[in-house]
């Protein structure tokens, strides 16, 4: 190792140690990435894979696209933040325009609520079906396999909202 200027064309900074004429940063990129002015941004990213790209680089895109969600929450329509890009459900998750902006706990709600929870033992289906039903508590209960609670929060419209706005 020696001291000096990098040797990368586009080099202003001042290195210290060199390793191949390089400074640290360049190095590492060269030896990770066979180029030393490889940045890993945007599409050249590991992590943008077209049609594959991962969570954080769908977001990442709509980031650049969009800005920083600052809010209002689309849901509850709050300017209190921190808000965040949500994917409309059914909505083309490489497109831009198909976020909305939430605020996080309605974020949450909105990715996690309902049937889209892994907690999930109920359809919407079946929660429309239990909110209208004339059946008893018990009946609905022992049909539905779920317990007393869960049939009671249904009926007095506590969780499901999304469901439950859709059937008052």
């Amino acid at each position: 190792m020696s001291t000096g200027q990098c040797s990368v064309q586009d080099s202003s900074h001042s290195p210290g140690r060199l390793k191949k004429g390089m400074c640290e940063r360049h190095y590492t990129r060269w030896h990770k990435y066979g180029d030393p002015l490889h940045t890993g941004r945007g599409e050249e990213h590991h992590g943008w894979q077209g049609d594959n790209a991962k969570y954080i680089a769908r977001h990442q895109r709509v980031w650049r696209a969009r800005g920083k969600a600052l809010g209002p929450c689309h849901h509850c329509g709050d300017w209190d933040g921190p808000f965040e890009w949500a994917l409309v459900h059914d909505g083309d998750q490489f497109d831009v325009g198909d976020y909305m902006e939430l605020c996080s706990p309605c974020h949450h709600n909105y990715d996690h609520g309902g049937e889209r929870s892994h907690y999930a033992k109920l359809t919407a289906e079946q929660v429309r079906e239990i909110r209208t039903s004339s059946d008893s508590r018990k009946e609905l209960q022992a049909r539905f396999n779920v317990s007393k609670a869960t049939i009671g929060r249904i009926i007095r419209g506590e969780g499901w909202e999304g469901v439950l706005h859709a059937v008052s």
